[in-house]
């Protein structure tokens, strides 16, 4: 399997542990599996950052006053991740989109070849 292949593997929802075991079993070699692991910090960032906002926002809760001022860019820090994880979303859907063109036309018999059933 390619490299690509392995970083559309790790954009897909399933879960990451599922993901590196049958990588593992696959026998994909520990290099091309650390640099496919870099697919999977976007989602990491963003656990980490909901995590940290939700914590900062209960302890913020608890303030009287103009708290939320003070807290805009973790307020405006959401959207901004959500955007993000749209385009990355976007993007491994046309990888995805390509490959699989790429296959089928790769698999389609030339002019001169005939299918035998």
């Amino acid at each position: 399997m390619r490299y690509r292949g392995h970083l559309l593997i790790r954009l897909t929802p399933i879960n990451r542990a599922m993901t590196s075991y049958v990588l593992g079993a696959a026998g994909v070699g520990f290099v091309r599996f650390m640099m496919a692991c870099v697919a999977a910090l976007p989602y990491l960032c963003i656990e980490v950052y909901a995590g940290y906002a939700g914590k900062h926002l209960a302890l913020a809760s608890g303030t009287t006053g103009g708290a939320w001022l003070h807290h805009d860019p973790l307020t405006l820090g959401g959207p901004v991740w959500i955007v993000l994880m749209f385009f990355i979303a976007r993007t491994a859907r046309r990888a995805i989109e390509a490959a699989s063109a790429e296959a089928t036309a790769a698999l389609a018999p030339t002019d001169g070849e005939t299918t035998k059933h």
